[in-house]
Order: C-alpha cells, then sequence, then structure tokens
C-alpha cells in the first residue's frame, strides 16, 4: 500500500510494530527507491529476502537489528555511497560477507554484531575514513585485524569480540578518539607492551580477555587518564609492572587480571587505587603475606576476589572495621585462612562470601547468619567441627559446608535455598521429613544416615516443603 500510495517516501520507520515480512514487504520495500531513512527493528521479518535492500540507493539510515532476517545480505548496500548507518546486528541466521570498500564513502555506523557475518576483515576497510563506530562482535570472522584500521581517525568504538581474529593485537595511536576497545574471545597472541597505552587519552574501556596474549602488562596501562575499565583475564601474561607514580590519578574503577600467571609480589599500587570498585586476581601465582587492612583504604570498593593464588592472607590488625567499604562479593578461596576475619561483621551488604579451601577450624560463627544480604556462602573444604547456632537464619540461595569436619545434628534448613552440599561431613541424625519425601521420588537412593551423601549422590537441587 505504501509503495503504491506514497511512491516518494523518504523516511519509514516502524519499530516494534508486530510486523511480518512476506514476498509482498520484499517487492514493496524495492519500490520505495527514495528512501534515505529505513528504521525496522524489533520485527519479524522471518520471510523476507534480504536482497530486496539493495535496490534502495538513495538510504543513508538501514537500520534492521532484531528482525530474525534469514538468507544472505546483499554485499551491494554495503557501496551505497549516501549510507552513514548500517544497523543488522541481532540477526543471528543472517549470512554474509564485507566487501572490498574503494573510494568516498559515508559510513559512519556499521553495526553487524550477533549475526553470521564471516570472511576476513578487508584491508580496504582503511577506506571508511568517516567510520566512528565499528561493532563486529559475536560474528565469525577471522584472520588478521588489518593494520589499515589506523586509517579511521574518527573511530569511537570497536567491537570485534568473539570471532576468531588472531595475530598481534594492533594499537593505532591515530586513534585518538578511541573511547572503547573490545577485542575478548579471539585468538591473539603475542605482547601489548609494545606501544604507550598513555596515547590513547579518551579510551574508557579496554577488553581483551580470553586470548592467548603473553609476556609482562606494562605499567603505560595504569598511566590512561580516562580508562575505567581494564579486563586481562584468561591470558598468559607473566609479569605485572609497578606504576606507583600514576596511580593517584588513576579513575580505574574495574581491574580484572585472573587466570594468567602473574607471580611473585602483588604489586602494592593495585591496593591503592583510589577509586577501585570492582577487584580481581584469582587463579594467578601471586605469593605473599597480605594483611586485610589495606582494604580499608580501598574506599569505593565492592568485589574483591584474590582466590587461587598462593597467598597467605592474615587479618587485619589495629585498625576500625566500622570504616571498611561495604563489599558485595567477597572471594578469599585457598587463601590459607586460619579464621573467619572479623571485619566481616560489619558488612551488612555482603551477598556472595567464598571462603573455601583453606584451613579455618572450630565453629561456624552465629553471626555469620545474622548477615541478612547473605545468598551465597562457600565454606566447604576447611576443618569446621560445629555451629555456633544451629538456626541458619540468612536468606540464602546457596549453601555448601561440603568437606568438613561438622558432626552431630544437621542445623534447620533455610527455606529460601536452591543448592545446599553437605557432602564429606560426619552428620549423625535423622535425614528431615522433607528430604525422606523428596528420596522417595528419586531411584537409586543409597539407605545412610548422612545427608550430604545424599545430596551429593543424587545432585538434588531444590529442598521440597511438603507443606
Amino acid at each position: 500500500m505504501l509503495s503504491s500510495s506514497l511512491p516518494n517516501l523518504t523516511v519509514l520507520s516502524l519499530s516494534d510494530c508486530n510486523l511480518l515480512g512476506s514476498d509482498d514487504t520484499t517487492d514493496s520495500v524495492g519500490k520505495l527507491q527514495y528512501l534515505s531513512l529505513l528504521r525496522l527493528n524489533n520485527n519479524n521479518l522471518s520471510s523476507m529476502d534480504p536482497r530486496a535492500f539493495a535496490k534502495l540507493s538513495n538510504l543513508a539510515t538501514l537500520s534492521l537489528t532484531s528482525c530474525e532476517l534469514k538468507g544472505t545480505f546483499p554485499e551491494d548496500v554495503f557501496q551505497i555511497k549516501t549510507l552513514q548507518t548500517l544497523d543488522l546486528s541481532d540477526n543471528p541466521y543472517l549470512q554474509g560477507n564485507l566487501p572490498q570498500f574503494f573510494g568516498n564513502y559515508s559510513l559512519e555506523k556499521l553495526a553487524l554484531g550477533n549475526t553470521n557475518f564471516s570472511g576476513t576483515l578487508p584491508e580496504s576497510v582503511g577506506e571508511l575514513k568517516m567510520l566512528s563506530h565499528l561493532d563486529l562482535g559475536q560474528c565469525n570472522f577471522h584472520g588478521l585485524i588489518p593494520t589499515q584500521l589506523q586509517n579511521l581517525e574518527n573511530l569511537v568504538y570497536i567491537d570485534l569480540s568473539s570471532n576468531r581474529f588472531n595475530g598481534r593485537v594492533q594499537l593505532f595511536s591515530s586513534l585518538v578518539k578511541l573511547t572503547e576497545l573490545l577485542l575478548p574471545n579471539n585468538q591473539l597472541t603475542g605482547s601489548i607492551a609494545v606501544a604507550n597505552w598513555t596515547e590513547f587519552m579518551q579510551l574508557e574501556n579496554l577488553d581483551i580477555r580470553n586470548n592467548s596474549l603473553s609476556g609482562g602488562i606494562p605499567a603505560s596501562l595504569f598511566g590512561m587518564p580516562s580508562l575505567r575499565n581494564l579486563l586481562l583475564s584468561h591470558n598468559m601474561f607473566e609479569s605485572l609492572e609497578n606504576v606507583d607514580s600514576h596511580i593517584s590519578s588513576s579513575i580505574l574503577d574495574t581491574l580484572d587480571l585472573s587466570s594468567n600467571r602473574l607471580q611473585g609480589t602483588c604489586p602494592t599500587f593495585i591496593f591503592k587505587l583510589p577509586g577501585i570498585k570492582i577487584l580481581t586476581l584469582s587463579f594467578n601465582n601471586f605469593s605473599q603475606a597480605l594483611d586485610l587492612s589495606f582494604i580499608q583504604q580501598l574506599r569505593n570498593l565492592s568485589s574483591l576476589d584474590l582466590s587461587f593464588n598462593n597467598l597467605l592472607i592474615e587479618e587485619a590488625k589495629e585498625v576500625d572495621f566500622s570504616l571498611f567499604p561495604l563489599l558485595r562479593t567477597l572471594k578469599l578461596a585457598s587463601c590459607k585462612l586460619k579464621k573467619f576475619p572479623d571485619f566481616l561483621k560489619y558488612q551488612s551488604r555482603l551477598n556472595y562470601l567464598d571462603l573455601s579451601g583453606n584451613e579455618i577450624h572450630g565453629e561456624i560463627p552465629k553471626w555469620i547468619w545474622d548477615i541478612s544480604a547473605l545468598s551465597h556462602l562457600n565454606l566447604s573444604y576447611n576443618s569446621l567441627e560445629d555451629f555456633e547456632n544451629r538456626s541458619l537464619t540468612a536468606s540464602l540461595n546457596v549453601l555448601d559446608l561440603g568437606s568438613n569436619l561438622l558432626h552431630g545434628e544437621l542445623p534447620s534448613l533455610p527455606a529460601s535455598a536452591s543448592y545446599m552440599d553437605f557432602s564429606r561431613n560426619n552428620f549423625s541424625s535423622k535425614l528431615p521429613a522433607e528430604i525422606v519425601v523428596l528420596s522417595k521420588s528419586i531411584p537409586d537412593v543409597r539407605s545412610n544416615t548422612r545427608l550430604g551423601q545424599l545430596i551429593d549422590s543424587q545432585q538434588i537441587h531444590r529442598i521440597i516443603d511438603t507443606k
């Protein structure tokens, strides 16, 4: 109807209108030759042939996100000289390749994230001199990241995540306007210490997780004046330069160095980052004695993970625990703790606590159940023997007390819990009625008096309230 009654239409925006694409839709769209803006986001166009869009030679904006498009997208659309915005993101069944680019282009935004586009990123992408937003995340691209990207001096946003790009990280000091560089989940190798990162004056987010990067983490990363999020986990970095001289001006609030090969003592500057909120250093080879009093000076800290290093975590001494920041997540698994840290008594907002794999013995203190926000508690693989109070009042969703020396009667079971593990202990009481009723509906439950064996062997995830 539109193509026949309004053949000169230039703007058509029908996002979120429950449209259903068909052969008629394909024919109609192809007849609207004067369209400069076509926006059909969040409709079901799965029956529409994407080749219809190649007929619209006057387009400036084509936005088709989440339209369930299928088939192969025509390369001719990329060659439309007037095109400024092309957004095909979130169409996972839409296939295509990037063409070779020659001549002058107006393209400013190219968004193909979460589609099935594949092939290599052509060197001629460097011809898109106006490009400011490049999103190719969660596609099937492979090969090297072309050095010609350095020609795109207007780039503000680059997302090449979750592809199969390989080779070295290309660092382009000419991209001075860049605010986000996202390269996680690829096959990148080599060192990132070859460039002076401080040249990226406006970079706010740097994510190169889940690659095979190695060598040292350079001090210049911490000298970037605008950087807020630095995510380097799941690589093979071996060392971290100390940068005390730069740290006072840092605005970094998230630092993730987990799952690398970092070793030796943990550089002291990390514990002086003035604005840090999330600090993750787990699964490395740091080895030193570390006093928890450093937490007091991190006034904005909400999440801390030091698990699975070779650290000896010691109790904070001669500090006012009430001045500690209120954490939401604390993970100190395998940190050679001898006792429950006293500062936890003041952590009223704590939601996730993992103290597993330590050397804590004696009683589980009553105050731990009084942390009203606590949802996930893991105390497994310690030497805990008893409960100071067997009434577990916390609003727990997950409780893991496995592999301890707990004995006697079982504690009262939190009604809110969806997963509980009491395995490999020495409980001797009868099973609670709700567990017995549940066990009757599960085949091959062995008769025993240890609740932990029952739950562990049958992987029961839900406690049923028989009322």
